[in-house]
This record gives structure tokens, C-alpha cells and sequence, in this order.
């Protein structure tokens, strides 16, 4: 009996450790990625440029009114826009520019006035187009030492900027600029000068008329201004809304 005893706990032991040496609670371990080639590199997407080139000059002016002149003018005026032919000859040429006002408010502003002339030229930085008043308010004989020194310490300033339109013109080399981009902004500082009475509003100011002659050019706009709230202007049929009107001269400066 004895002998039965010891030969079944034999086999049971012995089924014991077969079982465990045949069964695992746990994965085998993956180490395929060890032997993948460690030299591969992960190639990101360039996103597309969405730069375009310029339109040729003919194709820019297509449907538009010719003004020729000093500066030839291009005008759709169904869609109030306006085009001004620079040649290369004239860009960085000193040219003189006159400014009047030809309507006021009848309370802060009056019309038919007067304000300013000064200096100016057309400069290409680029892919840009500057309008930029020449400074007249310290000058020397050129090439004189005083002139050097004037050039070093004092600066123009510019009055407005835009991009230039077109491809230069295969014939004449003429490059196309926006004058709604060039000339219709707060030109006289309204907003500045009545100390925020008026503030300027550039989407619904407009061109009112485009001459060109052999020695000037003629620019007329309509700029809208928005009245203060809580500001009452009794001239006007609403305190929030003023048109003025400007006459822009640009001519050639005689050679003597």
C-alpha cells in the first residue's frame, strides 16, 4: 500500500512540472524592431507655395480708360480702380506735389484751401513702390562736405506704399502701381488733427476724377471720415459722416 502511495505522488509531481515548464503566463517579448534598419528618416511634407507671379502689364490694363501724360493713368471706372504707369526713368526723380481741399465740414474743416506743396519722388525697393515726400528743410550745394553731412543726419519720409502691380512693360519697361493704394489714405492727417473728432475710413473713399497732361498729372478723391461717437456736428445731416474732397497735383519740376 505503501508502495502505491509513493508511485502516485511521483506522478503527480512529476505532471506538475511538466505543466509549468509547458505553459507561460506572459508574451514572448517582441524585439523585431531591433532589427529594423535604424537609418531611416521621416520625410515631412513641404507645403506648396502660394506665391504667384505677376500679371503682364497688357493683361493688368485690359478694360481700363488710358490718361496719357506726364504719369499715364489707367481707370476702370465702373470698378473705381486706377493704375499709374511709372517709367524707370522716372522713378527717384524728384517731381513737386500740391495739395488742396475742396470741401470741408462748415464746423471743423473749410473748403477750397490750400495746404501743402512739397517735393517727391517715386522709389522701387523690391517688389515695392514708395511714395515718399523729399525732406527740403536743410539743403548744400551737392557735393559739398554740408551736403554729405545733411544726407547723413536727416531723412525723408514716406507717405504711403504699395506693391507693384505688373510685369514691367515689354516695351518701355513702365512697372503698373495701385493709386487707390498710393493716394487714398488719411492725406491731410484728419484724424491726428482733430484730435480724434474724425477717424478715417479707407473702404468707402473713392477716385472723382484722373486727368493727365505732358507736365502734370491730376488725381481728385473723396475721403471718408467717421464722426466721435457721442460728438455732435450740426453742420453735417449726420454727426458720424463726412466726405471731403481733395485735389492732388503731380508735375514736373522745370529744368533752368
Amino acid at each position: 500500500m505503501a508502495y502505491l502511495k509513493q508511485n502516485i505522488l511521483l506522478l503527480l509531481f512529476t505532471g506538475l512540472f511538466v505543466v509549468q515548464a509547458n505553459t507561460t503566463p506572459y508574451k514572448d517579448l517582441n524585439i523585431d524592431f531591433l532589427l529594423e534598419d535604424s537609418t531611416k528618416t521621416i520625410i515631412k511634407k513641404q507645403p506648396k507655395s502660394k506665391k504667384k507671379g505677376k500679371k503682364s502689364f497688357v493683361s493688368i490694363i485690359k478694360d481700363f480708360e488710358k490718361i496719357e501724360g506726364l504719369f499715364t493713368l489707367y481707370w476702370n471706372r465702373k470698378n473705381n480702380q486706377a493704375y499709374i504707369s511709372i517709367l524707370p526713368e522716372q522713378l527717384e526723380k524728384i517731381y513737386l506735389a500740391g495739395l488742396t481741399r475742396q470741401s470741408g465740414d462748415g464746423y471743423y474743416l473749410d473748403g477750397s484751401s490750400m495746404l501743402n506743396e512739397y517735393p517727391f519722388m517715386f522709389k522701387q525697393v523690391g517688389e515695392r513702390i514708395q511714395y515718399i515726400s523729399a525732406n527740403a528743410k536743410f539743403r548744400a550745394d551737392e557735393g559739398s562736405p554740408f551736403k554729405r553731412s545733411i544726407d547723413r543726419h536727416s531723412s525723408n519720409s514716406i507717405l504711403s506704399s504699395t506693391e507693384v502691380a505688373s510685369n514691367p512693360h515689354n516695351e518701355t519697361g513702365a512697372i503698373l502701381a495701385d493709386i487707390g493704394k498710393l493716394f487714398i489714405y488719411d492725406i491731410e492727417e484728419i484724424t491726428r488733427k482733430s484730435q480724434g473728432i474724425y477717424s478715417f475710413d479707407k473702404k468707402d473713399s473713392y477716385f472723382t476724377e484722373l486727368k493727365s497732361f505732358p507736365l502734370n498729372s491730376e488725381i481728385e478723391i473723396a475721403l471718408h471720415f467717421k464722426g466721435k461717437k457721442g460728438k455732435y456736428i450740426y453742420t453735417l445731416p449726420s454727426s458720424s459722416s463726412v466726405l471731403i474732397h481733395y485735389h492732388v497735383s503731380l508735375s514736373a519740376i522745370p529744368e533752368t
